[in-house]
C-alpha cells in the first residue's frame, strides 16, 4: 500500500474515488529498509516469520484475476507486516547509531518521533481528503453502509411521537429485507416512541399492513428514500393513494438521505381497502388492444381534496405498448377541471404493459385533483389510453363506445365537489398576471385577472375568457356576468349573464378570501356587422355595472347567396342543415382538386368540418383533407341561411391515378360526429362521377 513518489499509485478505488493511500513516500523508503533487514537477518525466527507473513499475504492479488475488485484490495493482508517492516527499517538504523554515538542518543529519539510522526500525519490526511470527504456525499457508500439508516432513526426519534406511525416501503423487485436484524432496528431501538413497519409495495401485503399499522393513530409519515435499493418503491403510488384517502397531507420533513410526508389520520376514517369496481355493464375495448372491464369513483369530495378512482384493465391484444392512463375532471361545458396522468403498471414486479401476458388483467388507482379556483358543483370524469412516441407524442387509443367524441376519451361517471375545507393561499392558484383590480359595489368582489381576450373577431367566432374572482367580504347577492361589444349606442350579446362561480356555488356562499376560476363562453351572432368594438363585462346587481376589456376588431367576408354554375348538380341534403349543391373535380397522379358548393338551410351553433377522401377500388384511403370550410376562413357557426359557400379543396399525393371513388361530408370538430345524408341515411356521400384526370 504505498506510492512510490507518485510512480507507483496503488490507490484502492471503490466507485472512482481513492479511499486511503496507506504509506508516502517515506514510509514506502522505511518499509523497503525493513524488508532488507529482514532478509539480511531471516535466519532468526521472528525476521524469518516477518518475511513470509508479507510474501504469503501477496499471493491472492498475484494468482487472482482483475475484477470487479481491484489487486491492491486483494493484498490488504499485507498492511501489518508491511508497518512492522516500515518500524523495523526506521528503528533500528536508529538504534544501530544510538550504540555507536551514545551521545546522540537523545536527539535520535527526537528524530524517530518526528520522522515517524510524519507518515501517521500524511497517513490522517490522506484518510480525510481522500475517504471522508468524497465518500461523505457518495450515494454508494451510504448505500453499502446504510448510512440513511442512521439518518432516518434520528428523524424518527426527534419528529414522531407514540401517536406517530412510519410506512417504511419495500420495492417487490428489489429483494428482500429482514426488519429485525436491520441497521435501523438496532439504532432506534429504546430511542423512539413512534411505531414504524416496513410494508411489501404490492397489493395483498400494502392494504392490509397500513390498515394494521395505523389502528389507533392520528399521524403517519410516509417514508421516501433518496439512496437505498428501495428507493424505487410504490411506482405506482398506491401508499399516496391510501393515505389521502385515509386523511389530510400534513406537511413534508426534508432531509439528506430520505424524505418524509406526514398525514393527519381522519378520526372517522375506516381501514381502506380496494373498492368494488363496475359501473359499466360491460367492457370497453380500446382499440381491440385493452379493455376497461371495470371502474368506481369518489361520489363526492370537497373541492381541495383529491377525488379516487379504481380501473380494471385487461390486456387483449399482443401489441407492445408501454401504456398511460389519463384522467380529467370536466365541467357540462366541457372545460377541464384537473387532469392526471400516470403508467398503466401490474401490481407484481410492476412490469410496463408491453411486458403483460395476453388476458392479463390489473387493478389501477389513481388520484385526481382539481385545479385550484375550481367552483364546487358536478362533474364528470373521462379517461383515455395512449402512448408516446419517441418524438414524446401521444397516440390515442380509441374506445369502442358510443359516448365518446373526438378526444377518444371514454366518460366514467359523475361526480360531485363539494365547497372548499379550507380557503387556499392565494399564491396556490396559477392566475395570469393581474390585468384588472375592479371592486364590485358594496359587495366587495375583485376580478383579479382575464385570460383568453381576442385581438379580432369574426362572425360566427366561438370563444372562452378564463376569469378570476377574489371574495373580499360577505356577499349580499347573487351577481352575474355576461359579455357584449358595444360601439356607437349598439350592444351584441357574446355570452348571455351567467351566474358567478355556477349555479352550484353562487357569490353568497364565498368565504371572505377565496379566489374562484370561471370561464366564460361566447359565440359571435353569424349576422354581426364589421367595425370596431369595445368589449365589456356586464355584472349584474353591482353598482359597478361594466368592466371594459379592451378594444376589438370585427371583420366580415364576402357572402353570396346565388349558386354560380358548377360541373354536378347533387342538392344533398345533410341532416336538414346543410345542402350540398354540386361539385367540380380534376384528378392528376400529384393531386386531386375538388370544388364543393355548399348552402346553409339554416343558421348552426356548432363548428363542422369538411372532410374528402380519395379511395381505391378495395375502399382504403389514397389520400385525404380535413379542414373547415375555405380553410377556416368560413367556419359554419358563421353562416346565414341560403348562403352559398364555394369550398375549393386540394388534396397532394402520390400514385393518384389508382382513386376509384371521392367521398365527402361534414362532422362536428367536438365531438367527431358526422352529419347523415337524409336520402341514404349515409354518413357520407359518394361523388358519382367521371372526374376529369388530367395526364
Amino acid at each position: 500500500l504505498g506510492n512510490l513518489a507518485g510512480f507507483l499509485p496503488l490507490i484502492s478505488q471503490v466507485g472512482g474515488v481513492s479511499i486511503a493511500r496507506g504509506m508516502d513516500t517515506l514510509s514506502i523508503s522505511f518499509f523497503l529498509i525493513g524488508l532488507l533487514i529482514a532478509l539480511q537477518r531471516w535466519r532468526r525466527p521472528e525476521f524469518l516469520f516477518l518475511v513470509v507473513w508479507w510474501a504469503v499475504m501477496l499471493v491472492p492479488s498475484i494468482i487472482a484475476p482483475e475484477g470487479p475488485m481491484p489487486h491492491l484490495r486483494r493484498a490488504i493482508g499485507t498492511a501489518a507486516p508491511a508497518f512492522i517492516l516500515a518500524s523495523v527499517g526506521l528503528v533500528l538504523p536508529l538504534a544501530y547509531l544510538a550504540q555507536r554515538r551514545p551521545r546522540w542518543q537523545p536527539g535520535l529519539i527526537a528524530a524517530g518521533a518526528l520522522i515517524a510522526a510524519i507518515p501517521l500525519f500524511t497517513l490522517a490526511r490522506h484518510t480525510y481528503v481522500d475517504y471522508y470527504l468524497p465518500q461523505s456525499t457518495n450515494e454508494a457508500y451510504a448505500l453499502i453502509n446504510h448510512i440513511y439508516d442512521f439518518e432516518l432513526a434520528d428523524v424518527m426519534a426527534a419528529e414522531g411521537d407514540a401517536n406517530t406511525a412510519y410506512i417504511l416501503p419495500v420495492d417487490t423487485s428489489a429483494g428482500a429485507i429482514f426488519p429485525e436484524s436491520s441497521t435501523l432496528a438496532f439504532l432506534y431501538q429504546h430511542r423512539g416512541q413512534a411505531e414504524y413497519a416496513y410494508i411489501w409495495d404490492n397489493e395483498a401485503a400494502l392494504f392490509s399492513d397500513t390498515a394494521n399499522l395505523l389502528n389507533g393513530k392520528n399521524r403517519v409519515g410516509l417514508i421516501r428514500w433518496k439512496v437505498s435499493k428501495h428507493s424505487k418503491a410504490d411506482p405506482r403510488h398506491l401508499f399516496e393513494y391510501v393515505l389521502e384517502r385515509a386523511g389530510d397531507f400534513d406537511g413534508l420533513s426534508t432531509h439528506k438521505y430520505v424524505d418524509i410526508t406526514y398525514y393527519q389520520l381522519d378520526s372517522n376514517a375506516k381501514p381502506v381497502y380496494p373498492s368494488a369496481v363496475g359501473g359499466r355493464r360491460s367492457a370497453v375495448a380500446f382499440s381491440g388492444q385493452f379493455a376497461l372491464t371495470g371502474a368506481a369513483i369518489a361520489p363526492e369530495t370537497p373541492a381541495d381534496e383529491p377525488l379516487w378512482v379504481e380501473l380494471t384493465w385487461k390486456k387483449l391484444g399482443a401489441e407492445p405498448l408501454d401504456l398511460q392512463v389519463g384522467l380529467w375532471l370536466e365541467d357540462n361545458a366541457g372545460h377541464i377541471a384537473g387532469r392526471a396522468d400516470h403508467p398503466l403498471l401490474s401490481d407484481q414486479l410492476h412490469r410496463y404493459t408491453a411486458n403483460w401476458e395476453t388476458g392479463a388483467e390489473e387493478r389501477d388507482y389513481a388520484l385526481i385533483s382539481a385545479d385550484p379556483g375550481t367552483p364546487p358543483g358536478d362533474y364528470r370524469l373521462k379517461v383515455i389510453l395512449y402512448w408516446l412516441d419517441e418524438a414524446g407524442q401521444s397516440h390515442r387509443l380509441a374506445p369502442l363506445a358510443e359516448d365518446v367524441g373526438a378526444d377518444l376519451a371514454l366518460q366514467l361517471g359523475e361526480t360531485r365537489l363539494l365547497p372548499y375545507k379550507t380557503i387556499l393561499p392565494f399564491e396556490a392558484h396559477n392566475i395570469p398576471p393581474t390585468m384588472y383590480e375592479a371592486i364590485l359595489g358594496e359587495d366587495s368582489l375583485h376580478l383579479l385577472s382575464v385570460s383568453g381576450l381576442p385581438d379580432a373577431l369574426r362572425p360566427g367566432d366561438r370563444g372562452t375568457l378564463e376569469l378570476w374572482w377574489r371574495s373580499m367580504g360577505d356577499a349580499t347577492s347573487k351577481g352575474s356576468v355576461a359579455l357584449q361589444l358595444v360601439a356607437s349606442g349598439q350592444t351584441i350579446t357574446l355570452s348571455p349573464a351567467q351566474p358567478l362561480g355556477g349555479e352550484d356555488y353562487p357569490t353568497q356562499k364565498w368565504p371572505e378570501g377565496m379566489t374562484i376560476r370561471q370561464y366564460l363562453d361566447y359565440a359571435l351572432p353569424a349576422d354581426a356587422p364589421a367595425g370596431d368594438y369595445q368589449l365589456q363585462l356586464t355584472l349584474i346587481p353591482f353598482k359597478t355595472g361594466r368592466i371594459y376589456l379592451g378594444s376589438v376588431t370585427l371583420a366580415g367576408r364576402p357572402r353570396q347567396f346565388e349558386a354560380p354554375p358548377m360541373a354536378h348538380r347533387l342538392n344533398a341534403d345533410f341532416d336538414g342543415k346543410i345542402t350540398l349543391l354540386g361539385f367540380d373535380a380534376s384528378l392528376s397522379p400529384e393531386k386531386a382538386d375538388i370544388t364543393l358548393y355548399w348552402q346553409a338551410q339554416r343558421e348552426m351553433d356548432a363548428p363542422y368540418k369538411v372532410f374528402a377522401h380519395l379511395l381505391d377500388k378495395d375502399g382504403q384511403i389514397i389520400a385525404q383533407m380535413d379542414r373547415e370550410p375555405q380553410n377556416g376562413e368560413a367556419p359554419t357557426t358563421s353562416w346565414l341561411p341560403g348562403e352559398v359557400i364555394v369550398d375549393k379543396i386540394e388534396i397532394p399525393g402520390q400514385n393518384l391515378a389508382a382513386v376509384d371513388k371521392i367521398i365527402v361530408g361534414l362532422y362536428n370538430s367536438a365531438d367527431g360526429k358526422r352529419l347523415s345524408v337524409l336520402e341514404t341515411g349515409e354518413t357520407s356521400y359518394e361523388l358519382r362521377m367521371t372526374a376529369k384526370r388530367d395526364k
